[in-house]
C-alpha cells in the first residue's frame, strides 16, 4: 500500500502528499486554498484527491480485507485468501506475506499489507520460540 501503482510507473514510497490527500479525503485536512480555487468545494476536492483515489483502485484490486485471530490483527490480503491461512512476516522480506498450509508443507498465496507488523514491530517483539522454520512447495 506504499506505492503509488496508478501510473505507468510504480512509485515506493508513496509521494508524500497521499498522506495530504487521504486526510483530506477523511476531512481531517482541508484542500490547499491555493488548488483550483476557481473551482466548487466538491469538484476541488474530487481534483485534489484523485491521484490518491486511482491508486487505492488499483492497489485493491483482487484484494480482500481479513482479520487474524492471533494478535487482533487487520490487513488486505489476495482475494483467495482461505480461513485457515496464515500471515507471516520472513526475515529479510518487507512485505507480508499470506501461507497456506498444506500438510507438512506451505503454499504462498502471496503479499499482505497487516497493519500494525509492517515496520518491523512484529520482529521487533518476537522471542525464538515464536519464529518457525517453513517448507514451501
Amino acid at each position: 500500500m506504499d506505492r503509488d501503482r496508478a501510473g505507468f510507473i510504480e512509485v515506493c514510497p508513496a509521494p508524500d502528499e497521499f498522506e495530504h490527500m487521504a486526510q483530506v479525503m477523511f476531512e481531517e485536512k482541508s484542500v490547499p486554498a491555493s488548488f483550483n480555487p476557481e473551482l466548487s468545494d466538491l469538484e476541488r476536492k474530487q481534483l485534489f484527491t484523485a491521484p490518491f483515489v486511482a491508486n487505492i483502485q488499483k492497489s485493491l484490486t483482487h484484494r480482500c480485507f481479513f482479520t487474524a485471530t492471533k494478535g487482533n490483527y487487520m490487513g488486505i490480503g489476495p482475494c483467495c485468501s482461505k480461513p485457515g491461512d496464515i500471515a507471516v512476516i520472513l526475515y529479510g522480506c518487507n512485505v507480508a506475506l499470506i501461507l497456506r498450509p498444506l500438510g507438512s508443507r506451505f503454499e504462498l498465496i502471496g503479499d499482505a499489507y497487516v497493519h500494525g507488523i509492517m515496520n518491523g514491530e512484529l520482529v521487533e517483539n518476537t522471542v525464538d520460540k515464536d519464529t518457525r522454520m517453513f517448507e514451501m512447495c
